[in-house]
């Protein structure tokens, strides 16, 4: 969420809060979780498909916080399912729809820079999770 926020800066764009919000929250929840399970175990099948299954959840989770936190997309639920688009690589969005979103009229050309790359970002992630596993 770093580069979204850089790119921000640069530009001189409002989103800028949004992105530092996101990024804060997903640390401040990311290292005390890491710090606390770094335990080494031998994992079985069962716990795979739970990691796997939270994983598609919470990267979901954490796409759309820039979302909504930075007010290009002001329903918590759409950016959900913006992210979600992305990370699993369908394609479907709500950003080019003006009944869902009437604050960007021409659709994904009205986004910041920084929205911009982040919604790219996490359709490349999502497309690099699909070749890679």
């Amino acid at each position: 969420m770093m580069v979204p926020a850089l790119i921000a800066w640069g530009y001189n764009e409002p989103d800028l809060v949004g992105h530092l919000q996101s990024m804060g929250i997903c640390m401040g929840i990311g290292i005390p979780v890491w710090l606390f399970t770094r335990k080494s175990r031998s994992l079985n099948n069962k716990d795979g498909f739970v990691i796997v299954t939270l994983s598609w959840l919470l990267v979901a989770l954490a796409g759309a916080m820039p979302f909504y936190l930075s007010g290009a997309i002001p329903n918590f639920t759409d950016a959900w399912f913006e992210s979600m688009s992305g990370v699993t690589t369908t394609g479907a969005t709500i950003i080019g729809n003006p009944n869902t979103l009437p604050h960007l009229p021409n659709g994904i050309e009205s986004l910041t820079h920084g929205v911009l790359f982040w919604r790219s970002f996490i359709q490349w992630i999502g497309g690099m999770g699909i070749i890679v596993f």
